[in-house]
């Protein structure tokens, strides 16, 4: 009996559905019913009623009865990890990209500190290819990133897609509908938001397009936007953190970029941890608050 198996178990549980457990635990549902079936081959008891036109979980009596023994399982095994590191803290490494630290990942490292107490995180902002490079030496046991590729030891897993919107000045003269074809570039206040966006402005703005202001973090993008005419395309929520000022208004554009997808990426070859997992599950809860508009 592993830590994963009692962990599949009580997500089934809470979520009432194999197919959410799966989504929530970033497997298909036939790993799934491996894991479940793992641990009741070990128990020795069926935890759940199959049959068919069954859609929602049931459980056995005997899965009924092993829900509070499987919380005291997991519950001991998160105690038995701080002898992990002299100081009692296990120390989980994440990486993360700019554009993410702007209200995202701070309410998810809150969440995730409040609940495991146990565990302490090191967060680094690395761009997507760094991010590979630093799992691939080990630096890290859980990145996310914006653009992916094929590594051979990395496993990247789709986490949750997030619209893009124009944004500007209070006072500037923008207004609804906007097209593209009625954007001056140089106007433009410009970060990379992944190879999705990129091929959208060249196809609208072309590969040579001078922008106003180039940059590839956040910190200057507020002080950018006040500059006449200024413009950007930003993630829904930084758009929708910037309209809550006051100071700046979203607009609808027609025929605008494809939303970006988040990717998470973790080792291939190496046992999942549980702190993983669980850090997963504070971020993916956070991704479903994602506005879907400002």
């Amino acid at each position: 009996m592993d830590y994963m198996d009692i962990h599949t178990f009580l997500t089934i549980v809470s979520s009432e559905s194999l197919s959410k457990a799966a989504q929530r635990l970033f497997v298909s549902q036939p790993a799934l019913r491996h894991r479940l079936l793992k641990l009741e081959k070990e128990l020795g008891v069926e935890l759940m009623v199959r049959g068919r036109g069954i859609r929602n979980i049931r459980l056995t009596e005997e899965g009924k009865r092993f829900i509070p023994l499987a919380r005291k399982w997991e519950n001991l095994y998160f105690e038995t990890q701080k002898i992990r590191q002299s100081d009692g803290k296990s120390l989980l490494r994440v990486s993360n990209v700019d554009s993410l630290n702007q209200g995202f990942i701070t309410g998810v490292c809150t969440k995730f500190l409040t609940k495991y107490r146990q565990c302490r995180l090191h967060m680094t902002t690395l761009r997507s290819n760094a991010a590979y490079e630093a799992m691939k030496e080990h630096e890290i046991d859980l990145g996310f990133i914006m653009n992916p590729r094929f590594a051979r030891t990395i496993r990247t897993i789709p986490l949750f897609e997030e619209n893009l919107f124009f944004v500007c000045s209070q006072s500037a003269e923008y207004e609804a509908p906007l097209s593209p074809n009625a954007l001056d570039v140089s106007d433009e206040i410009y970060i990379p938001w992944g190879n999705t966006f990129l091929n959208w402005h060249d196809y609208w703005f072309g590969p040579a397009a001078e922008t106003k202001v180039s940059m590839d973090n956040m910190a200057l993008l507020e002080q950018m936007l006040y500059l006449h005419r200024a413009w950007a395309i930003v993630p829904a929520a930084i758009a929708a953190n910037l309209v809550k000022t006051g100071k700046w208004k979203g607009i609808p554009l027609k025929e605008g970029p494809e939303p970006r997808i988040c990717y998470g990426i973790l080792p291939e070859d190496e046992k999942e941890q549980p702190w993983i997992t669980a850090f997963l599950e504070c971020f993916m809860q956070k991704a479903e608050m994602m506005p879907e508009s400002v």
